[in-house]
């Protein structure tokens, strides 16, 4: 029995799918099932019922579930301890973002520790999404920008919430559509439409075609080949005539191009994912970000995490 094998099992427990967990923990679902299947050869009892439905704790497994997440959790704390013998991690914490994106929090977080933390230096490291979460894991990284991705479900990590907004649409200053106060899903038909992922926006694509089916929507899951998938691309297709959805928080790194609220009664959070038992430099810098936004009036209403 490895921790692996413990993590992969709190997991399934969680989401009570093997096909979920598979996703959440970046396995397939034959290498998950294998790994579940030795793990109960080992402890000798069934610890899931398997359904059509997903899969349901046996009561031996609520038993393993109660102590596997506490030797994941004494796990963490070892291993937090054992880094934090080291002088530099005492007063360094760095924070992930996602390789070609515009910083989300970063600079606010700046903000906070110059306010509140000098004595705590921070760094910034970029990568993909599955590099960083891996890092994060590993203990490279202490906190990642990032929405409530299902990778954020992981029992090792915490999300926390930091806003929750809609979407403006970017555009250049002497697009036909700049002038506007605000824009609607009737405006945009015609145009030339994209967004970075519908992931990072669940129910956008249903409720624009149930509202407005004629505005057509690209991302980089589409067959178009252009996507806004970084900053400059982004850039290059609002220089064509298109029009980019973009988190609101984002517009000034724009400038001089104009960001026009999109009129929908939709919002969605954003913000950092942490281990669930933080260092305490970064449970410091938290602390701090989160006094910060919420003397701004922009913390999300759920930002107690979970």
């Amino acid at each position: 029995m490895d921790i692996k094998q413990l993590e992969s099992f709190v997991c399934i427990a969680r989401t009570g799918s093997m096909t979920s967990a598979s996703e959440v923990l970046y396995l397939t679902t034959p290498a998950l099932a294998q790994q579940l299947n030795r793990l109960e050869r080992e402890v000798r009892v069934p610890l899931f019922t398997r359904s059509p439905r997903g899969m349901t704790l046996t009561p031996a497994g609520e038993v393993f579930l109660e102590d596997a997440q506490q030797i994941l959790e004494m796990t963490q704390r070892m291993l937090n301890r054992c880094r934090e013998t080291e002088a530099r991690a005492e007063h360094t914490v760095c924070i992930g973002s996602i390789k070609g994106l515009v910083p989300d929090f970063y600079p606010g977080i700046q903000h906070a520790v110059r306010s509140h933390c000098p004595e705590i230096q921070l760094e910034h490291m970029e990568d993909t999404l599955e590099g960083l979460c891996q890092a994060l894991l590993d203990g490279r990284i202490d906190a990642m920008e990032l929405y409530d991705a299902p990778m954020t479900r992981s029992p090792l990590l915490r999300y926390i919430p930091l806003i929750s907004e809609g979407r403006s649409c970017l555009m250049m200053p002497d697009h036909p559509l700049a002038s506007r106060k605000k824009i609607t899903l009737e405006d945009l038909v015609d145009q030339n439409v994209y967004i970075y992922e519908f992931a990072r926006v669940p129910g956008l694509k249903e409720y624009v075609q149930t509202h407005c089916p004629k505005v057509q929507i690209r991302c980089e899951n589409a067959p178009a080949p252009q996507n806004v998938s970084s900053y400059y691309i982004t850039l290059k297709l609002c220089g064509d005539g298109g029009i980019c959805l973009i988190t609101p928080h984002c517009a000034g790194y724009f400038a001089p191009l104009v960001a026009v609220p999109l009129d929908i009664p939709l919002t969605w959070s954003a913000g950092l994912v942490c281990r669930r038992v933080m260092r305490k430099p970064m449970q410091t810098v938290l602390d701090a970000t989160l006094l910060e936004y919420d003397a701004a009036g922009l913390q999300a209403p759920e930002s107690a995490a979970r």
